[in-house]
């Protein structure tokens, strides 16, 4: 009997290709013959990398969001995935705050299961960014976060419990065998990223100032290129760092290190980490993010602070001191690599949890019911300080919440909810209170805030 024919929409605002973009790649790539993906993206060459990756034979381009308040923007995603037709609706956020709009917008088309896949962790500052966060994010199918602390950060920095999301780590292929020949002196110490202030390779630049005999490669580009040459000249070292751009096939420039270094300032779970560890890599990583539940320092690699030249300097030393030490923290490395993070595990887990969703082992839960609660409890929304107007700061503000607890209680008809809206809007509100719930009073009517 021939599987019936799942029909998945994946979604991505992002501009580039980055990790988040190569893991929903693979992602997609290990689904089963029975989906039918359609990569739905912003920007067309993003969409175009995604879809070949995976294999992907439909494509659909939306136009991204101008402002936070564009409520036309829903509008046209939710039309784009009706148009589709899909059973699910995969979102990849590259940060928290992305996506909003194609999550509100899918969560407005009727019998779609909406899952979110959080790759990182970033605050926001928007009161409204994070009431629209926690509001959505228990009306999803399926909320994922690629590691632990990302559950943890995301969740507290909206404002809602950790416990509603699943954790699947990120999972990468087996890298592609051989060595590159760098041509460059020895010892060579190397990193893998897109070149801004994130991945922290200024303070590469200044522990290789401690290390005057090594050499440093970094195999990425992006747009602090130019700030990280000029910072290599000043503290000449511009003779000993290299920086080759993308690399096609990252596994033998990995091979061919002597230690790969991690600096970032902030992370999910690096793609690039994994990469390493697959490859038996000396490793050095700073203990941000998620890196931590991979690394475990003095096992399969060695741990240091953010932002401290002099520790990464140290741990860099230690480990071309010592071969032995390096073999063995190698060793470990790709044992831990092949246990948890590979991309068949990963793969596994998304499918089966999908599939899982389309034979009802765990439903959407439907508007006003909370996933910490019982079935069948109705949670009201009561009056949140955190929704109050920035600027006036009065109960007016607490219109979103009135409108919310109509919905709750069953008012979906769109000309009593926009009645109830203009009436709110004539008394008197300030012009910021005005200008947010008019933009808001059009995802208002439909049910989802």
């Amino acid at each position: 009997m021939t599987p019936r024919e799942i029909r998945l929409a994946a979604y991505t605002d992002a501009g580039t290709a980055g990790g988040a973009e190569r893991c929903l790649m693979t992602i997609l790539a290990g689904l089963p013959p029975s989906f039918r993906v359609t990569v739905v993206a912003t920007d067309a060459a993003v969409a175009e990398t995604i879809a070949d990756g995976c294999g992907a034979e439909e494509i659909t381009l939306v136009e991204p969001p101008a402002r936070f308040y564009d409520a036309g923007a829903v509008a046209a995603h939710r039309r784009a995935l009706r148009r589709l037709g899909p059973q699910l609706c995969l979102v990849n956020l590259r940060t928290p705050y992305t996506g909003l709009h194609a999550t509100v917008a899918a969560l407005l088309v009727p019998r779609l299961h909406v899952v979110a896949i959080e790759h990182s962790s970033l605050h926001s500052r928007s009161r409204a960014a994070r009431a629209l966060k926690r509001m959505t994010s228990r009306r999803l199918a399926a909320h994922i976060a690629v590691s632990e602390y990302t559950a943890r950060t995301v969740a507290a920095d909206a404002g809602f419990p950790s416990g509603r999301m699943i954790v699947v780590p990120n999972g990468v292929p087996e890298p592609s065998g051989g060595t590159t020949e760098l041509g460059l002196r020895r010892p060579v110490v190397g990193a893998v990223g897109r070149l801004d202030r994130l991945k922290g390779f200024d303070v590469l630049v200044d522990a290789l100032a401690q290390l005057p005999e090594v050499t440093a490669v970094i195999a990425g580009d992006g747009p602090a290129r130019e700030a990280l040459e000029r910072r290599a000249r000043d503290r000449s070292v511009a003779d000993r760092l290299e920086i080759l751009g993308w690399q096609q096939e990252i596994g033998p420039f990995l091979r061919s290190l002597d230690v790969f270094v991690l600096p970032s300032r902030l992370e999910g779970l690096p793609l690039a980490l994994l990469e390493a560890m697959a490859t038996k890599a000396a490793i050095v990583t700073t203990d941000v993010g998620g890196v931590r539940e991979a690394v475990v320092s003095g096992e399969t690699g060695l741990l240091v602070p953010p932002d401290d030249a002099p520790a990464l300097a140290a741990a860099i030393g230690q480990l071309l001191e010592d071969e032995q030490l390096r073999e063995r923290l190698g060793a470990r490395a790709r044992d831990a690599w092949l246990a948890r993070f590979t991309a068949q595990r990963m793969q596994k887990s998304y499918a089966e949890l999908l599939t899982g969703l389309l034979h009802h082992r765990r439903r959407p839960l439907p508007p006003g019911r909370s996933a910490d609660r019982g079935a069948g409890q109705a949670t009201r929304i009561s009056p949140d300080p955190n929704m109050s107007c920035s600027s006036c700061r009065t109960d007016r503000c607490i219109l979103f919440q009135r409108v919310a607890e109509s919905l709750v209680r069953g008012i979906r008809a769109k000309s009593r909810t926009m009645g109830e809206t203009s009436e709110i809007i004539s008394r008197s509100l300030c012009p910021e209170a005005k200008r947010r719930y008019i933009a808001l009073s059009a995802l208002s009517c439909t049910g989802v805030l």
